[in-house]
């Protein structure tokens, strides 16, 4: 009898430890439980009981549907770059172009310049970028030439010289990871930028396990001035623990782990800290191979306003030229083209750019102390006050200095609703199924993920979604704004990434 009670104890406490850990299962017929009693049951189980969740959904102007410590400032991860699109589409518009000149003080005479040639960049990260609907490389290279052919220049007595001196400032924030570098994500951006400042490195395997991989070792795209060295070795097996890390101030790169013997090849992406030189060097021979003449190369201009030849001796030359003629110049594609590709495929790169832009359009500047002042000066201008909600140092949410609240999240992403450019903006935002979406509400029907648009944001313990969910009746008043953060979450973040899903689900479900 008393093993019997025992049995009967151990397994209803079982089954109560199981619900704890998953919403309750519906009887069929039954009223499924509310959006804010599933999240209410989420947060008080594991994973999310031993960490950080907030989140906030609200109806048309005042409804509060779902509140569960809506005002803790989280690591936003990726999830900032819907304030840096937003206020970037506000400010400057969504037809605005990024813009490139070719610039020179020199005379033009019997199809000789006579003198430098200056690729003066205006921020576009468009340049080489690799998205549908923007020009390849070669073709915005032959709108250069096309500038050259229209004056009669055949050939350059002097240099062409990338100048990336529109943006001012580091171009990372302090708070960035160093380590991050070896990584294509880095999204370092400057004023002249080609093939979104990243390289690809081809590391050729080994035949047998301890070899050192040392070569021959290429890059995409050829850059003859650039070192790499290689520390890595081989293993046997398939195993691929390569990483790279480029050289900040000197032009190099150290690739280092290890790489099974069974891989033929690796490849690795890491950041470029000289795309202004790199396109010079490009542009450079893209014009030789087209029959033009230059006699003296191509160079870029350091930070400290000196024409850099050799990046291995970067202070000498001589002071770049200001207040040149403009020869011609190209435009992006238009902007919201790239904020919808910045926010579908979450390039970091481009975000830091639009941050750097915006601060430079609003305030004159482009370093990240007047681009945090300029951020703020359109929180302004939507009517948003900060109140201790919102600390950003970045455009892209790289950062782990970065906290935004949900509730602040839920705040700005009203006020752009509110705003003229807010279809452009709406139409921006991933839906799942597509971008980085792709394999976010998999088992739910295209109804209802036809009308969510959100952004997601992770990082290490960092799974956050926020956005908009239109309501089946078409009434813009009904639409359902959220903010759904997760920090400090152990375990795996495909169990976090379904705890949240059924609440956005729940969510759409009631609207």
């Amino acid at each position: 009898m008393h093993r019997f009670l025992y049995f009967s104890a151990a397994i209803i406490c079982g089954f109560s430890i199981l619900t704890a850990f998953r919403p309750a299962l519906q009887e069929d017929g039954a009223k499924p439980e509310s959006a804010q009693c599933l999240v209410d049951s989420i947060g008080s189980a594991e994973p999310m009981r031993s960490a950080l969740l907030g989140v906030l959904a609200v109806k048309g102007d005042c409804d509060t549907i779902l509140s569960y410590n809506p005002y803790n400032k989280l690591l936003p991860a990726s999830n900032t770059k819907l304030i840096t699109t937003g206020i970037a589409m506000l400010q400057l518009g969504p037809d605005w172009q990024f813009t490139t000149t070719l610039q020179s003080n020199s005379s033009i005479c019997n199809g000789e310049l006579n003198g430098d040639l200056y690729i003066v960049g205006g921020g576009d990260p468009t340049i080489g970028a690799n998205y549908d609907g923007t020009p390849k490389l070669e073709e915005t290279f032959t709108q250069w030439k096309a500038i050259l052919d229209s004056l009669g220049v055949k050939k350059i007595n002097g240099k062409v010289i990338g100048d990336g001196r529109y943006f001012e400032g580091d171009p990372i924030p302090d708070s960035w990871a160093i380590f991050d570098m070896g990584y294509d994500y880095f999204g370092a951006c400057e004023a002249l930028n080609v093939y979104q400042n990243t390289i690809r490195i081809k590391i050729p395997g080994g035949a047998a396990p301890d070899q050192i991989l040392s070569g021959p070792i290429s890059t995409k795209p050829e850059l003859p001035w650039l070192n790499v060295e290689s520390e890595a070795v081989t293993t046997r097996g398939l195993g691929n623990k390569l990483y790279a890390i480029p050289g900040i101030l000197r032009p190099c790169a150290y690739v280092k782990g290890t790489l099974g013997v069974k891989h033929k090849a690796a490849y690795l992406k890491i950041t470029n800290n000289f795309p202004a030189y790199t396109c010079a060097q490009l542009f450079h021979n893209f014009l030789v191979n087209n029959g033009f003449e230059i006699s003296d190369g191509y160079a870029d201009v350091g930070p400290l306003g000196n024409v850099r030849t050799d990046l291995n001796n970067p202070h000498q030359g001589p002071d770049a030229q200001t207040g040149m003629a403009v020869l011609g110049s190209t435009r992006s594609v238009p902007l919201k083209q790239i904020i919808t590709d910045c926010n579908r495929d979450s390039d970091n790169f481009y975000a830091e750019t639009l941050l750097r832009t915006v601060g430079k359009n609003v305030l004159g500047a482009a370093d990240y102390k007047t681009c945090k002042a300029g951020r703020d000066t359109m929180f302004r201008r939507l009517g948003l006050e900060l109140r201790n909600g919102c600390n950003l140092v970045d455009g892209s949410g790289l950062s782990r200095e970065n906290n935004v609240s949900p509730d602040f999240f839920v705040r700005f992403l009203k006020a752009m609703s509110k705003t003229p450019v807010f279809p452009h903006y709406l139409e921006s935002l991933p839906q799942p199924g597509k971008g980085t979406l792709e394999f976010r509400l998999k088992s739910e029907p295209d109804s209802l993920k036809q009308r969510v648009f959100m952004k997601s944001g992770s990082m290490g313990g960092v799974v956050c979604f926020s956005g908009y969910i239109l309501p089946q009746d078409g009434n813009p008043e009904n639409t359902i704004i959220f903010s759904i953060m997760t920090n400090n979450v152990s375990g795996p973040a495909s169990h976090v990434y379904k705890l949240l899903e059924s609440i956005i689900a729940r969510l759409a479900r009631e609207n």
